[in-house]
């Protein structure tokens, strides 16, 4: 296979055949992250993952120093509900690449996990007439007359597979089976695992509320979160295409660098910071521009607020996907004058007296007081060390930001 890796923010040159293919598939899935432009293919900002048309593949890698694609991946995981520690428990299984091959590999490998453990499944009560009856009577259906005839009614517990959960995980595993990619064992790892599924229907309710179904499924088998984070990630990130004979024609997985770190560090916070961690629904308002009969509405929204209530919050903290080294360079340049007035404006419009940036970085570096001349507000840089292991990580994280809310 031909692969063309470019970093993100970048635009690749096309040749002929992959133009056209490519302009076929972006005309019928119009919301997929890119743009052709005079033979080029442009993604959104921010944008990374991989497109796979038949044996080329086009790698679109982060452009800071401190992530690469396989961070992402694990970023992507623990954003939805997945503890740190269930993820490094299970890194020796996965494929630490990023992109369409991991995804599927590593679904394989973790489904088979969940299948040793056990699968979960889950009571649901049916009434029926039995000579024989055993479970709970039906006294309002009672009719001595006909019980020679039809039994007596009552309603029995039955435990079965074929519950939400299960069903959004077949649903993915037949949607993998079109990767034309899949190599010989894991083909036949595949095949193995959907025949524990044979009992089980298809998803069939709409993809809009398969992250309510996961929500609420519970189950003692450690795999189920992980093995569904997957499923939701094929099912509705995953996207590929066919030919007119039903051949797969082409495969993407392609995600958004700055949401994913936003999310990722504040996951963080909300699940390990002693605090309120708030992220508002939509921006808030606080301008108006009037001219003539128009009116134009300015507002903002912090991606980190801690404690916030009515109005009020005890400190303030946005997430940069920046490069942030101090020790190399001029210290004047690690953070920007916009980055320092916008965060000066955030703690103002809340009341809070604590600030600070949070960067990605290759090493682990103490947090950096900013002094700002004639205001009283307590300014940190924070860097998060990608190079640690994910529970280190994350802790140290938890660390710095508790130091700074010792200052409120």
């Amino acid at each position: 296979m031909k692969i063309i890796e470019i970093v993100e923010n970048n635009i690749i040159s096309l040749d002929e055949n992959d133009l056209i293919e490519l302009e076929q598939i972006k005309n019928k899935f119009p919301d997929l992250p890119f743009e052709i432009t005079e033979s080029k293919l442009i993604c959104n900002d921010y944008i990374i993952g991989e497109i796979q048309l038949k044996d080329k593949l086009f790698r679109i890698i982060p452009r800071h120093d401190a992530l690469n694609l396989s961070h992402f991946f694990e970023m992507l995981l623990f954003i939805g509900k997945i503890k740190s520690q269930n993820l490094v428990s299970s890194s020796n299984k996965f494929n630490q690449s990023f992109g369409i091959q991991a995804l599927v590999e590593n679904y394989i490998n973790i489904c088979e996990e969940l299948i040793k453990y056990g699968m979960t499944g889950t009571f649901h009560t049916e009434k029926t007439n039995s000579f024989k009856p055993s479970g709970k009577l039906i006294v309002s259906d009672y009719n001595k007359k006909l019980i020679p005839f039809q039994g007596i009614k009552t309603e029995i517990d039955i435990y079965n597979l074929n519950n939400n959960a299960n069903q959004i995980l077949k649903a993915a595993l037949i949607k993998i089976k079109d990767y034309k990619f899949l190599n010989r064992e894991y083909s036949y790892r595949l095949s193995s695992i959907l025949s524990n599924f044979q009992n089980i229907k298809e998803y069939t309710s709409s993809y809009d509320n398969i992250k309510r179904d996961i929500d609420s499924f519970f189950s003692t088998n450690k795999y189920y979160p992980l093995c569904l984070e997957y499923a939701f990630k094929i099912l509705l990130d995953y996207k590929l295409g066919y030919d007119s004979e039903g051949e797969t024609q082409w495969n993407a997985f392609l995600e958004n660098s700055n949401d994913i770190f936003e999310k990722y560090v504040r996951t963080i916070l909300e699940r390990e910071l002693d605090s309120k961690v708030t992220k508002w629904a939509k921006p808030v308002e606080f301008a108006q521009l009037k001219y003539n009969a128009q009116i134009g509405v300015k507002s903002y929204a912090p991606d980190i607020i801690i404690d916030y209530i009515g109005g009020i919050a005890r400190a303030v903290f946005d997430v940069k996907n920046k490069n942030f080294s101090p020790k190399h360079g001029s210290l004047s340049d690690s953070v920007s004058v916009a980055d320092i007035y916008q965060m000066i404006f955030y703690a103002q419009q809340l009341n809070c007296g604590v600030c600070g940036l949070i960067y990605p970085t290759s090493e682990n570096f103490d947090s950096i007081k900013l002094e700002l001349k004639g205001n009283d507000i307590q300014f940190f840089l924070i860097s998060i060390d990608m190079s640690m292991e994910l529970f280190e990580r994350n802790k140290n994280l938890i660390q710095k930001i508790t130091k700074c809310l010792l200052y409120t």
